[in-house]
């Protein structure tokens, strides 16, 4: 432990401290704790990917009905494969973001 001055008061403080006792001046850095931006954009990603599959979803219903009422056959293409890998991409920035976390 080593004292210093103070850069406002000039007393003798801690090195180890994180503010000057008499000032109230910080003395040491602040470390302050953050989630990656590629965490982020995964999450924000996933999130997207899956309100468009959602709404494909619900339009590919919807079309299957209209041609089923027409007398024709739908062609099944009302897959969530867009909602899936959208549920996987934000699950997986979500886990990023905890395990990398600063």
């Amino acid at each position: 432990m080593a004292l210093m001055a103070c850069p406002e008061c000039g007393k003798q403080v801690s090195d180890k401290a994180p503010s000057c006792p008499e000032c109230g001046c910080p003395i040491s850095a602040q470390v302050i704790e953050g989630t990656g931006k590629k965490w982020k954009f995964m999450q924000f990603a996933g999130i997207v990917m899956m309100l468009v599959g959602t709404v494909s979803c619900m339009i590919a219903s919807y079309n299957d009905e209209i041609m089923s009422a027409s007398g024709t056959q739908g062609d099944g293409s009302g897959l969530p494969i867009m909602f899936l890998l959208g549920v996987f991409l934000y699950g997986g920035g979500r886990i990023g973001a905890w395990w990398y976390h600063k």
